[in-house]
């Protein structure tokens, strides 16, 4: 058996007595005794800390992973700043999954001091590691006992308890930085809206375009100092959630309303858009280079040095426009209606919002349901794009209006129509990847060496468009299924319910 268990205890003078008390029954080597300022990590989603873990540096050359309640210690490291800057592969792979990828930001420091000591017998046989963590806010104490030493460990679980320890759940230093008053941002890149179902549907949209707008607000700084490019995606993502969800609920705030946040959308949006075309690019390098043979390399290096090149100009740009005056008027003007919506709201406005979107999400799945008609191999491009454009529509209003619904109605729903779209997307961003690529040949004078890798991957991605289009039907099928239809349908069947129970507990109170 090979035991392991950690306590927390709160004054330090108890941790004292505590190793004069093993100094009495074994002997107690110290293995190191290091004092620490370790400073802590996150990205601006706070993916480590909302996953229970946390990553450290000590601001020399080490970095540590808390992982749950586990510590893993990670030397030759410096201080984090992307996970592809981490040298250890298993640590980069992890930070790179969890953060997707994001700029690690300094959130707190600790004061702490490790202390390990080799518990030994008469013998002077090591029979058990003990671990002691200070940082000022408590101590935690960990045993680990090892093989064949049972008994052992057993007397030195005894001496610990004698101290009548609280039992950790949690790593100290998730404790210590929640005495310190450490807490992640509300932000997320999915907002929660907390809807009422029996919330008027015109007032409900108003909600959800609030939260969206804070979302497209809190990114500026971040596209401004250009601190990773997912601040860029986000604050379009936000604001293209938004001009659908004034399109879907039009018949809720007016159709003047909708048209007027549209319009002055659509022209926030439009300076960012070149920048976040070459994001996509650059993220894409490694992917390119694998997709075509190595004597082009040469040239899709020189391509994206181009690419590079001009994206540092068009950040210029963008930075420049986000802190320019006619900018800050947009933000302004969008606000002061933001405030006062929904002006007008129609009939339909003040209706309850579980029951309209009930009604907007069949009729968007049955809409998908006409268009999927007849789709075959020989479709024409264009009607697959529509197919695409009408299932994202349907995922902004589950996005939107899921959480009023039971999760078995609208999870199988989501998921069919995840494996739908990221098919749709990948066929869309293909051909997407093409087309700029042949405008890109045709608007810049190039070198033989980029012409020749151009026209390399361009034959690479058509073939790889081919592929996606042939999954296309299946796809198809599976989310056009008995099953989804019934999850659709059920959705008014939940508000239907939901208002029968109110109406008979008002009748008998």
């Amino acid at each position: 058996m090979t035991a392991h268990s950690r306590w927390l205890i709160q004054d330090s003078s108890s941790t004292d007595q505590l190793l004069d008390q093993f100094k009495q029954k074994f002997t107690l080597e110290p293995m190191f005794i290091r004092h620490e300022t370790l400073t802590f990590f996150d990205d601006f989603e706070w993916h480590l800390w909302r996953k229970n873990q946390l990553l450290a540096s000590n601001n020399r050359d080490s970095i540590l992973l808390v992982n749950t309640s586990e510590l893993t210690f990670f030397e030759n490291e410096p201080s984090p700043v992307f996970a592809t800057n981490i040298d250890h592969p298993t640590l980069q792979e992890h930070l790179l999954t969890v953060t997707k990828g994001r700029r690690l930001f300094p959130m707190a420091e600790l004061e702490v001091e490790f202390c390990n000591y080799a518990v030994r017998n008469k013998d002077l046989k090591k029979v058990c590691d003990l671990n002691i963590i200070l940082t000022g806010f408590g101590t935690m104490i960990e045993l680990k006992g090892l093989r064949g030493y049972d008994k052992e460990y057993r007397r030195s679980l005894k001496i610990i308890q004698r101290k009548k320890p609280d039992q950790l759940d949690h790593h100290i230093f998730h404790n210590s930085l929640n005495l310190l008053g450490i807490r992640p941002s509300d932000y997320r890149a999915r907002p929660q809206y907390h809807l009422k179902p029996e919330l008027d549907s015109g007032d409900a949209t108003a909600l959800v375009a609030q939260k969206l707008w804070h979302n497209v607000r809190i990114n500026e700084e971040g596209i401004i100092r250009d601190w990773d490019a997912q601040f860029l995606q986000q604050y379009r993502v936000a604001i293209r959630r938004m001009r659908a969800l004034f399109s879907q609920m039009k018949q809720s705030i007016g159709h003047e309303e909708s048209n007027w946040f549209k319009t002055r959308l659509v022209q926030l949006a439009e300076p960012t858009s070149r920048m976040r075309d070459l994001d996509v690019y650059l993220k894409s390098e490694a992917e390119y280079t694998r997709l075509i043979p190595e004597s082009f390399h040469e040239g899709l290096h020189q391509l994206f040095k181009d690419l590079s090149r001009e994206r540092q100009q068009a950040h210029r740009v963008l930075a420049q426009h986000l802190k320019s005056p006619s900018y800050k008027s947009q933000i302004s003007l969008l606000e002061s209606r933001l405030a006062l919506c929904p002006q007008a709201a129609t009939k339909k406005g003040h209706k309850a919002i579980q029951q309209v979107a009930a009604q907007r999400i069949i009729k968007r799945y049955n809409s998908i349901c006409l268009d999927a008609i007849g789709i075959n191999n020989q479709t024409p491009d264009e009607q697959i794009h529509e197919i695409r454009l009408g299932c994202k529509k349907l995922r902004y209003l589950l996005e939107f209006f899921g959480e009023l619904f039971p999760k078995k109605q609208t999870k199988p729903m989501l998921k069919a129509l995840k494996r739908l779209q990221d098919n749709l997307g990948q066929f869309n961003d293909y051909s997407v990847q093409r087309e700029s690529l042949d405008h890109y040949l045709s608007s810049h004078s190039v070198t033989p060496e980029i012409e020749a890798a151009v026209s390399a991957l361009n034959g690479v991605l058509f073939n790889k468009q081919k592929e996606e289009r042939a999954k296309v039907r299946d796809q198809l099928d599976d989310f056009l299924n008995q099953t989804i239809r019934s999850c659709a349908e059920s959705l008014l069947t939940s508000h239907t319910a939901r208002s029968n129970k109110a109406k008979k507990g008002s009748l008998t109170s």
